[in-house]
């Protein structure tokens, strides 16, 4: 799987979609368009593949879950 290096993946970015999104999934689902949906139909896919960075409207790093997930935890313990 690709995973953009952190330096990347600007702090004050990666601190706000962790406030925005409840959920990885929900931060996935940001990213995907009404067409990709239409073409791929298939939500499972469309995450996939803006995971992996296949997908990338806005030409910038998706964060990786373990990143997004590990600032989350570290969100709700403070």
């Amino acid at each position: 799987m690709y995973a953009p290096k952190v330096g990347i993946i600007k702090e004050a970015v990666l601190k706000q979609v962790v406030e925005k999104f409840a959920t990885y999934e929900d931060y996935l689902d940001s990213l995907i368009t009404k067409m990709d949906v239409y073409y791929l139909e298939d939500i499972a896919v469309a995450r996939q593949l803006v995971e992996l960075g296949v997908i990338n409207h806005l030409f910038s790093a998706t964060i990786p879950r373990t990143l997004f997930d590990a600032r989350k935890k570290l969100a709700r313990h403070r």
